[in-house]
């Protein structure tokens, strides 16, 4: 790949698995530089790699992204608080205890946020994400259920 590109610069990003890995060019005349792998949640993540300049600028908007939805998700949690404390239909729980975690887990949004601020701690997009993208999972899946079930939904 390094001669078909000679002399240009260039910037290049693979698929592998849950992971990013960029490769760029900066000098022409230089070869690719592999940069660290960098883990994405889901097919949002594979469109913001797809338009990133480089890892950097994919790992800037991810934090951002991530900064974000820990305050969203402040948000969620005191529309879940509001719900219980309403308790307007019996069978619509929103504050479950975890095992792990303990009481006042929201449906794995306290699980979601400590995963968020270990990325975000980190300088790349870990594979930490992984734990986090199926806590999103399971709280999309709760949400749908809370809905079937004429519960207001959380989000």
């Amino acid at each position: 790949m390094n001669l078909i590109f000679d002399g240009e610069y260039l910037n290049v990003v693979m698929i592998t698995g849950s992971d990013l890995i960029f490769y760029d060019k900066n000098i022409p005349t230089e070869d690719l530089h592999v940069r660290p792998a960098q883990h994405y949640f889901d097919e949002m993540g594979i469109y913001g790699a797809l338009f990133s300049k480089d890892s950097q600028m994919y790992i800037c908007n991810m934090k951002s992204a991530l900064a974000r939805w820990v305050q969203v998700a402040e948000v969620i949690k005191g529309r879940m608080e509001q719900l219980d404390k309403e308790g307007t239909v019996a069978q619509c729980n929103y504050n479950i205890d975890d095992i792990i975690i303990g009481p006042g887990d929201y449906y794995g949004l306290k699980n979601m946020e400590q995963s968020i601020q270990s990325i975000l701690s980190s300088d790349i997009i870990t594979s930490g994400g992984s734990l986090l993208s199926t806590s999103m999972g399971d709280f999309r899946r709760e949400n749908q259920l809370k809905i079937q079930s004429n519960c207001p939904s959380m989000y």
